[in-house]
C-alpha cells in the first residue's frame, strides 16, 4: 500500500513540474510575442531599434605585464580609422631596435670576409706559380682556404639578413603596441589608463559607429511579403522605409539592408534592418517609428 502511494506521489510530482517547464515554456513565448507586440503601437503604427551601423571592441597589449604608457582620446572623442588611440611602453624595444639596426646597416661583417678572400686567392695564384716550392698538401689547403672564405662570406650575409629580419620584427613589436582604431566613429568606452597594466581579457576602448545608423524592426509578416512582391512588381524602383524619430516632424528615408531569411519562432514577423544616413547624429538604443514605402504619404499627413 505504501508503495502505492510513493507511486502515486511520483506520477503527480512529474505532472506539477512537467505543468511548470510548460508554463516556463509559454512564458517564454510570450516574452518573445510582448517582443514583437512592442514593435507596433495600439493605433497600428511600427517600430523599431536604432543600433550601431559597426562597433569594434579593441584589446591593448597580449601579456598582463605590459604598461600603458599614453592614452591619446576621451570618451565622446570622434576617431577616424587607422587613429592611435593608446600606446603601451616601448622603451625596451626601441632600444633593442636601435641596435640590431645599427648592425643591421653595417657592410663591415661582409667586406672583411671579402678581403679574407681575396687573400686566399692571391695565395693559391702565388702557389700556382712556375717554381714549384710548395708541395701538394699546400696548394690543396690554401685550396681549401680559399672555399671556406667564400662560405665566410656567406655567412656573413646570412647573419646581415638575419638581423634585418630582426629589425622588421621588432618594428612589428612596437606597431602592436599601439591601439590603432579599425573603424571611425565615437569613443564610447575607455577600460584603461595612463601608467596602468593592461588587461587583455578586457577590450581596452570601444568605438561606435553611428554614421550611417542602422534600424532594426521586426515587420508583420503580411507587410514583409507585400513588399517582397512590390520588389519584384517593380524591379527598377528603389523602395525607402520611413524612420520618424522622436520630436521628428518629417520621416527620414531609410533604405532595407538585410532581411532575415528565416521569420520568427511563430512566423508571423521577420526581422528587418534599415539604414539611414544620420545626419542629424541621432544615437543608438532610441525607440523610432518606422513607416513602410506604401504608408510614406499617410504618416507625413499624420504627422503634419
Amino acid at each position: 500500500m505504501r508503495i502505492k502511494r510513493l507511486l502515486a506521489l511520483t506520477v503527480l510530482s512529474g505532472g506539477l513540474l512537467a505543468a511548470a517547464n510548460l508554463r516556463d515554456v509559454s512564458g517564454q513565448e510570450n516574452d518573445r510575442t510582448a517582443d514583437f507586440r512592442s514593435q507596433m503601437a495600439d493605433d497600428g503604427k511600427l517600430y523599431g531599434k536604432t543600433v550601431p551601423s559597426e562597433k569594434a571592441d579593441m584589446t591593448l597589449g597580449s601579456r598582463s605585464s605590459d604598461v600603458v604608457w599614453d592614452v591619446r582620446v576621451k570618451k565622446g572623442d570622434m576617431v577616424k580609422p587607422g587613429q592611435i588611440l593608446a600606446v603601451e611602453d616601448t622603451r625596451e624595444e626601441e632600444a633593442e631596435l636601435k641596435t640590431t639596426q645599427l648592425m643591421a646597416d653595417s657592410e663591415v661583417a661582409v667586406a672583411a670576409a671579402k678581403v679574407t678572400q681575396k687573400q686566399k686567392e692571391l695565395e693559391v695564384d702565388r702557389m700556382r706559380g712556375k717554381e714549384k716550392v710548395f708541395t701538394q698538401y699546400e696548394v690543396d689547403k690554401a685550396k681549401l682556404d680559399l672555399d671556406l672564405s667564400q662560405l665566410d662570406i656567406e655567412k656573413a650575409q646570412l647573419e646581415q639578413a638575419k638581423l634585418k629580419s630582426q629589425v622588421e620584427q621588432l618594428k612589428t613589436q612596437i606597431e602592436r603596441k599601439k591601439l590603432v582604431s579599425r573603424i571611425g566613429g565615437i569613443v564610447r568606452e575607455i577600460n584603461i589608463e595612463k601608467g596602468g597594466v593592461v588587461d587583455p581579457q578586457k577590450p581596452a576602448i570601444v568605438v561606435i559607429n553611428n554614421s550611417p545608423l542602422w534600424v532594426e524592426i521586426h515587420l508583420p509578416i503580411e507587410t514583409s511579403l507585400a513588399l517582397l512582391r512590390m520588389q519584384k512588381a517593380q524591379p527598377d524602383k528603389k523602395l525607402e522605409f520611413g524612420v520618424l524619430y522622436p520630436g521628428g516632424k518629417t520621416p527620414l528615408p531609410a533604405r532595407v539592408i538585410f532581411v532575415d531569411p528565416n521569420a520568427d519562432a511563430a512566423g508571423s514577423a521577420q526581422l528587418v534592418t534599415l539604414e539611414l544616413d544620420n545626419a542629424e547624429q541621432l544615437p543608438a538604443g532610441i525607440k523610432v517609428q518606422v513607416i513602410p514605402p506604401q504608408m510614406d504619404k499617410v504618416a507625413e499627413a499624420k504627422v503634419k
